[in-house]
């Protein structure tokens, strides 16, 4: 059963449920620059994460477009990553995106999260994602080399 987590106030912002068969938050950004959703996207995530004890997060960046702004990522650094592993959740699984500048942009932001303890995993598609948080629930994923 998916559930809405959160729904940007602009269309084609970045749109989030949460996945309670494979206990994972599903993030979809459409774009980098997100100024007025990028926040109350992640503290509701965070929110949720410990109220449903998710174990992943899905971030769909496969259309994304532009880059994480600076201070965002020190925000997202500081509040998002230290609030999803109190909440348990162990890994972050990344559909790259095309953009050549959000990839660039993401490498950052998986550094970051590492260095949080959060386990990172790319797959090429959503199927791939699926079966990846499918793994890390029942605690049968291997710890990215």
């Amino acid at each position: 059963m998916k559930t809405t987590v959160y729904n940007a106030s602009t269309p084609n912002i970045v749109d989030a449920e949460y996945d309670e068969d494979i206990k994972s938050i599903i993030v979809t950004w459409h774009t980098m620059i997100a100024i007025n959703d990028l926040e109350p996207c992640i503290r509701a995530q965070s929110k949720v994460a410990k109220e449903k004890n998710a174990k992943s997060v899905i971030m769909n960046t496969s259309y994304a477009k532009n880059s994480i702004r600076k201070d965002d990522m020190d925000w997202i650094e500081a509040f998002y990553f230290p609030r999803l592993v109190h909440a348990g959740v162990e890994a972050i699984i990344i559909i790259p995106p095309i953009s050549a500048i959000t990839s660039k942009a993401l490498g950052e932001y998986k550094v970051k999260a590492q260095k949080a303890g959060l386990h990172i995993y790319e797959t090429p598609d959503m199927i791939n994602a699926l079966e990846t948080a499918k793994l890390i629930r029942d605690n049968k994923m291997q710890d990215p080399a």
